[in-house]
Parts: structure tokens; sequence; C-alpha cells
């Protein structure tokens, strides 16, 4: 059996052509999420090679994109074969990456050979996908070759629907397997808001029971738990706090007058300057007077406007500790980067 002619001016044997009008420009894959096609149609010797490009999206943005080839070996022994299970198709369906291969013109390593890589997991989505299909689509395409068919099809791109069955049957397939994946990706998005809204909404109820003394003092008229009203310490690490929850705990600090938590933990949320400010005006108003530390670390929003503000509230409250994580550069007063800045026994000692 003759080889493939090189793409260009020389016209490929007849079989070449009829398989080329066959699978060229064949959308394998076409759902919201993903999109394949078969690029180019090879043949050496006794094999067949479809190569094929696919993408990954979501919402119309490309999540990411792989090359690969449907390769059988002997595909003349595919003439009146039964169709290969799933599991057969899958070897001969694999990505560009996973085998050696040449560099690339535009890569620094040009010429050289690159070795098989491990696939991402968009990658291994679309490889999955394409052979998912390969037993409809490709399967009575190469079955329409042997009865004979697609001639003269590359002119007219009318005929190319004379297969809707098989293509039917794969984007329907494909398409169910999407939906189910997106339906379960939503359902995990939405488990996460739910947890989250929760998480959120039982922080505010803490900040409004700060300082709360008696039955139906809460809001809506509920009761409080004393050890709610004055906690020995108040732990908000990493719960995505910004300013305006922040100014509402400084409300509940301030109506601790008499003790209030001995440690106020609110490292790596979303505060600011305003944030700070809020904090520094009720703690030097007398706020939550048992007070001995306050952790703002990982508050990436605290600019030098906020630091003068806590060497401010040394000043203030001499007994407090308030740890944060200094600027990128040197910040004023000689504290270096990586050190801590502490309001304790002085404005603005370092540690």
């Amino acid at each position: 059996m003759s080889s493939l002619h090189a793409y260009g001016k020389m016209e490929p044997p007849p079989r070449v052509a009829r398989l080329r009008n066959l699978f060229d420009g064949l959308v394998l894959v076409d759902n919201k999420r993903q999109h394949a096609v078969v690029r180019s149609t090879w043949v050496y010797k006794e094999g067949l090679s479809l190569k094929w490009e696919a993408k990954a999206m979501l919402s119309g943005a490309i999540l990411g994109q792989t090359a690969g080839e449907i390769e059988l070996v002997d595909f003349e022994a595919c003439r009146g074969a039964d169709n290969p299970s799933a599991e057969a198709w899958g070897g001969k369906v694999r990505c560009t990456v996973e085998k050696k291969r040449e560099a690339g013109q535009s890569s620094r390593n040009w010429g050289t050979q690159v070795e098989p890589s491990a696939l991402t997991m968009y990658e291994k989505t679309l490889k999955a996908a394409i052979i998912g299909v390969c037993g409809g689509i490709v399967w009575e395409r190469l079955q329409a070759y042997f009865a004979g068919e697609g001639g003269g099809w590359a002119a007219d791109e009318g005929e190319r629907v004379r297969f809707p069955a098989g293509a039917a049957a794969g984007a329907a397939e494909a398409a169910a397997k999407a939906a189910a994946e997106e339906e379960e990706s939503a359902a995990r998005v939405h488990a996460v808001k739910v947890q989250y809204d929760k998480k959120y909404a039982e922080t505010l109820r803490l900040m409004d029971a700060l300082g709360v003394v008696g039955a139906g003092a809460a809001e809506g008229g509920g009761e409080v738990d004393p050890a709610e009203a004055d906690p020995d310490k108040i732990d908000f690490l990493c719960h995505g706090l910004k300013d305006a929850d922040v100014e509402r705990l400084a409300a509940g600090l301030a109506r601790c007058t008499t003790r209030g938590p001995a440690l106020v933990d609110l490292q790596h949320n979303a505060i600011e300057d305003a944030g700070v400010q809020a904090l520094v005006v009720a703690l030097a108003g007398g706020a939550a007077p048992a007070l001995k530390e306050l952790r703002l670390d990982g508050n990436k929003g605290i600019t030098q406007v906020g630091r003068n503000l806590i060497t401010g509230l040394g000043l203030m409250r001499k007994g407090v500790k308030v740890s944060i994580h200094a600027l990128p550069e040197a910040a004023e007063g000689g504290v270096a980067a990586g050190d801590t800045v502490v309001a304790a026994g002085g404005a603005g000692a370092a540690t």
C-alpha cells in the first residue's frame, strides 16, 4: 500500500483523498465545555492517523487546550470487524505530550527530543471525551470508507451530514456527560457558598453578642450566652472579614467595658486602614480592658497609614501587643521587612 503524499501540489492517492474527505474537519466533540475537531488525516503503510485538536472552555473562555491523534496501526483490519470496546479505543487515542517528540520551532529547545509528560486535568478530560465518541463518529466514518463512500465530499460541505446518527449519538453522550459534570460542579459551588454564608452569619452573630447583658438584649430579642457576651478570646482567623465587618467588631468590643477578650485574632483577612482605624478608636477609648494581644498579620491591605495608627495605640494602651507583618520595603522608624510591629510598653517597638 502506498503512503500518503505530503500536503502540497501533488494529489494524494484516491483512497487517501476519500479518507481525508471523510475525516478532515470532522467535529468529534462540541458542547459548552469542550470542542474537538480532526485537523488532518494521515496514512502510512498500514496505519491511519487522525490528528485532532481540542480545547476546554468555561463561559466562552479557553481554560486549556491540547492536540493528539487517533491511531489505527492496521486500519484495514477494521473492515468487517466488530466495533472496538471503549477500553480498546482508549489505547488508540493519545495526546501529543504523552509521547517523545521534537520540540517546536518556537521553543528554545528546537531540534531536540522532548520527553513524554503527564497530562493536565484538562488534557485528561478532553482525551476522555474523544475516546467516548470514537465508537460512534470515527467508527461509522471508517465503515463508510470501506463501503466505498467519501469521494468528492471535500467540495460539497452539505454532504458532510451523511452520518448524523453516529455523530448525534456521540454528541448526545458527550453533552449528557458534560451536563452532569456541570451540574455536579454547580452543586459543589452551592455547598461551599452555603457553608461560607453560614460561617459568615455566625461570625456576625458573635460580634453582635459582645458586651450584651441580659436576656432579650440580642438582636431579635434572643438570649445571649454569657460566654459569648464576654469571651476570653476572639478567633476570626481567615474569616474573609472586610473593614465594614471590623467596624461591627469594634462596636462590639466598645460594649465590653469591664473585661472583654484577652486575645483578638484577625490574621489573614481583607482588613485595610479603615478597619484598623475603627479598632484603634475603640481600644483607645477603653474597649476590652483585658485585651493583651491583637493579631493583624496577613492583612495585605494595611498600609503605613494603618501602621501609624497602631503606633499611636501604643501610647494609649501600653499593655496591648499588636502583631502585623511589616511592609515589603523598610518601614518608617527602622522596622525592616519581616519584622513584627508591637505596641506594648511603648510606641512602635520592634521585635
